[in-house]
């Protein structure tokens, strides 16, 4: 039409014929109008340049969603998509000037129904006796469907392409009518072409295919594209070198609606060496993806690829001209059936999932999308095989006892660790407190252990520790707890003891059992043990106060022979004194402004960006000068006065964030909220009251921290208070994720987006493979719960590389910024560059 177009303009304008040869009526037009639209089965229309009055016909009407009637090309251009409105009147008016074909594609909005359509124009000029144009003639089509289904092809495509070119694969395609043929990089090394070239003819394959196998090659084409029978065959090229290289090469024939080969696409490998190997094909078609299949509209099968014989075990005459329906799992006939007959509906399927039979009697799970153009009456079907995701799945969520193995019991000797004692120690507490009875927490350590361990060896002292633990666990009851703290130390949990009287009798046992027994082979001398004890409520400290009690009672222990026991006294206990102390002196603190807040950066470390803050209090002591949070919460903690502290921490940080907002900085601010706070009836309620206070601070830019996890008893109540917080624009967090016993079920009932992996398990995952394990277990279950995660104790860049290949990519810590002051902050997120080594991860991370 192009090239028809300008001779005409060509042949008017220069030979100036008369008027009657060219010069077209209105009847003309009309006739002209109706006969494109018959040619291309959409709307006419026809536009006059000069008044730029725009005429359509009824069907062209019926595709823009337009009342029927004449129009304007201002009142057209209004329909089209605002970014394709420049391009189409450019279009127009190179049709116009030029006198070429006038061809554009551009989005429309229905006016009717407000739908966005794919509007495809065709059109050419016509002319008057002096050679100006007079009508623009054309047709639009609506293209919709046929687009979108383009895209997904194009998409299938690519992930065919990209695991081709993983697998060391050439691409290439022939287009039978003009002979071209274009191909991937990976074909220049193969088959020898010119560096650097993507696209050919035909003739420069033949010219490096071995005279002796052209035959061949030149017969299977032809096979493929007249008689539909699929390329595979293995031959030799010869390369400008005269090197001679074995090639295999498959291909088949893609056609059109009428059934006519339109382009021959084929891939080839070097097959040089490993020519004899029997499973060349099974390894090959093993780095496929997907599995591709083509049915007719009643679901028969029509052709499939040999990814089905990898995966399934079927070869292609077993399953062509079955039903696709045939080899699938009975239980998943009927929601397939659902998904074909959507199908048929003209609804395309976006993914779906089934199990199929394979011939060996297994299930494999796939994945599919399928596609049923109205204009080719098949089925296009892609499914990826994600047998193995579903079981990792499964195995990431057996994965609820194996984390807690890892992170709360001693590998060596199956005790519960320090973390699951100081755990049930809180929970003995507790009950202690409800029923008023005692809890006896001893320290013990062997006497004498090292030169054991240096004499018999590492091997003698591990089962020697190992011994010591099945003889301590057989002395207590089965209530109490035994675990190992650390090197050859033991800590000892006995609960509901009556007196001072039956905690000795349980020690006496455990000192006799030790010393009257040879506990391993080529044991030199007996083994004795230095215990401390201290016992609840009589010494009313917390869990971390009375596991030190009972270590100073043993190194009173230690200083009277050792081989015996020793209680602490709680009369003698000053840290009790200096804890009330505190507490009055925080209290103070609070009132006289001696507390502020900190800023510590989050970084997003693929991104290279600073998303977020956290605020930390920190005391500035007049005497001992600025205090860390560790040297004054555990004071308060379960008094009134951590309420206090929060409600203070809320003010000052959301004061600063309207600040800050105001300064033009826009970061998400983390409020750390303690347990008895979030615990509170108006909790909520006192939130919105400081959020208010602060116009310019958002609901949805503050982000609240939850500590304590381990002393949240009504998860009910905390679950509904985070559902009500998240309607407000409230977003709250799981802090030191992992390091409670119970962690795993508050992930499971609190609906909190994000969880920050304990700075703990990250500061030694370097180091430490359990605490590696344990991290990436996190990581694992965040995402199978569709967490966000935030990684604490990032101290070198290393940290932050291995996180990003783990998959967490936000994190805090040293190795990216110590906590400043809020004068600070915006002067350090100026001068903030991603390191090289993040970027470079972020980038490997993407080409994989």
């Amino acid at each position: 039409m192009k090239r028809e177009s300008r001779g005409l303009a060509h042949t008017e304008a220069s030979t100036h014929q008369t008027a009657s040869a060219r010069v077209i009526s209105a009847d003309e037009c009309g006739l002209l109008l109706t006969h494109a639209g018959r040619l291309a089965q959409v709307g006419g229309w026809m536009l006059e340049p000069k008044t730029t009055g725009f005429i359509p016909t009824p069907e062209w009407c019926d595709i823009h969603g337009v009342e029927r009637g004449n129009r304007t090309l201002d009142g057209l251009l209004h329909m089209v998509h605002s970014d394709d409105r420049a391009g189409m009147q450019g279009a127009l008016q190179k049709a116009l000037e030029e006198g070429t074909s006038y061809l554009h594609q551009h989005r429309i909005t229905r006016p009717d129904d407000g739908r966005i359509r794919v509007i495809q124009d065709y059109g050419e000029v016509r002319y008057d006796a002096a050679g100006k144009p007079a009508w623009l003639l054309g047709a639009a089509q609506d293209v919709t469907e046929r687009t979108r289904m383009q895209d997904a092809l194009r998409d299938t495509e690519e992930h065919l392409y990209l695991a081709l070119r993983l697998s060391g694969t050439a691409v290439w395609e022939w287009h039978t009518d003009n002979d071209l043929v274009v191909w991937s990089e990976e074909m220049v090394s193969i088959w020898g072409l010119p560096p650097g070239s993507s696209r050919g003819r035909l003739a420069e394959l033949d010219a490096r295919v071995h005279p002796e196998d052209l035959p061949r090659w030149r017969a299977s084409l032809r096979a493929c594209v007249e008689d539909g029978a699929a390329q595979n065959l293995e031959l030799r090229v010869v390369w400008p070198d005269d090197s001679t290289h074995w090639l295999v090469i498959y291909g088949d024939a893609v056609r059109g609606a009428d059934g006519r080969a339109i382009r021959l696409a084929g891939v080839a490998r070097d097959n040089t060496e490993l020519r004899q190997a029997e499973d060349e094909q099974a390894r090959f078609f093993g780095l496929s993806l997907h599995l591709f299949l083509i049915a007719s509209l009643d679901g028969t099968i029509r052709r499939v690829n040999p990814a089905w014989t990898e995966i399934l075990g079927y070869r292609q005459d077993e399953l062509i001209g079955h039903h696709l329906l045939d080899y699938l799992y009975p239980g998943d006939s009927e929601t397939t059936r659902a998904k074909l007959q959507a199908l048929l509906q003209g609804r395309d399927s976006d993914y779906f999932e089934n199990r199929y039979l394979c011939k060996d009697g297994s299930l494999r799970t796939l994945a599919w999308s399928a596609t049923a153009p109205a204009d080719t009456g098949l089925i296009y079907a892609a499914a990826q095989d994600i047998t193995e995701r579903r079981v990792a799945e499964q195995a990431l969520r057996d994965s609820q006892s194996r984390l807690e193995a890892m992170a709360y019991y001693d590998h060596l000797t199956g005790l519960p660790n320090r973390r699951l004692l100081l755990n049930r120690l809180q929970q003995a507490i507790a009950v202690a407190d409800r029923e008023g009875c005692l809890v006896a927490v001893c320290y013990l350590d062997l006497d004498d252990f090292k030169p054991i361990n240096d004499q018999c060896g590492h091997e003698a002292g591990d089962d020697l520790l190992r011994a010591v633990a099945d003889h301590l666990t057989a002395s207590v009851r089965p209530g109490d707890t035994v675990a190992r703290w650390g090197g050859d130390e033991f800590a000892l949990v006995l609960t509901d003891m009556v007196d001072l009287s039956t905690c000795t009798q349980v020690l006496e046992r455990v000192l006799r059992s030790l010393s009257k027994h040879q506990l391993i082979q080529g044991q030199p001398h007996p083994v004795s043990a230095s215990i401390g004890a201290t016992l609840y409520p009589d010494d009313h400290g917390d869990a971390d106060t009375l596991l030190r009690h009972a270590d100073h009672a043993m190194y009173l222990a230690k200083q009277c022979g050792r081989n015996n026991f020793q209680f602490f006294d709680p009369e003698q206990d000053r840290q009790a004194i200096a804890s009330r102390e505190l507490l009055h002196s925080i209290a103070r603190a609070i009132d006289a402004g001696e507390l502020c807040l900190r800023y510590q950066p989050i970084v997003n470390m693929r991104r290279g960006c600073i998303e977020a803050v956290e605020a930390l209090v920190r005391w500035q002591h007049p005497l001992r000068g600025l205090l860390a949070p560790i040297e004054f919460l555990p004071a308060i903690e379960g008094t009134d006065l951590i309420r206090e502290l929060d409600h203070w921490v809320l003010s000052e940080a959301l004061a600063q964030q309207a600040t800050w907002v105001q300064q033009g900085l826009s970061l998400r601010l983390h409020i750390n909220v303690s347990a008895q706070s979030l615990q509170t009836p108006d909790f909520l309620h006192e939130v919105s009251c400081i959020i208010d206070r602060h116009p310019r601070v958002q609901a949805q830019s503050i982000e609240l921290e939850i500590l304590e996890t381990t002393a949240l008893q009504d998860l009910g109540l905390v679950s509904a208070v985070i559902g009500e917080g998240a309607r407000l624009g409230l977003s709250f967090a799981l802090d030191d994720f992992g390091t409670g016993y119970s962690s795993l079920i508050y992930l499971r009932r609190l609906p909190a987006g994000t969880l920050k992996i304990d700075q703990t398990f990250v500061r030694n995952m370097l180091q430490d493979r359990e605490d590696r394990n344990i991290v990436e277990g996190v990581i694992g279950m965040a995402r199978a719960f569709g967490r966000d995660i935030i990684a604490e104790g990032v101290e070198t860049l290393e940290h932050g590389s291995l996180l990003m290949r783990l998959g967490c990519d936000r994190a805090q810590g040293y190795g990216i910024a110590r906590p400043m002051t809020a004068a600070q902050l915006p002067q350090w997120i100026a001068a903030y560059r991603q390191p090289a080594l993040w970027a470079d991860r972020a980038e490997h991370l993407l080409s994989e």
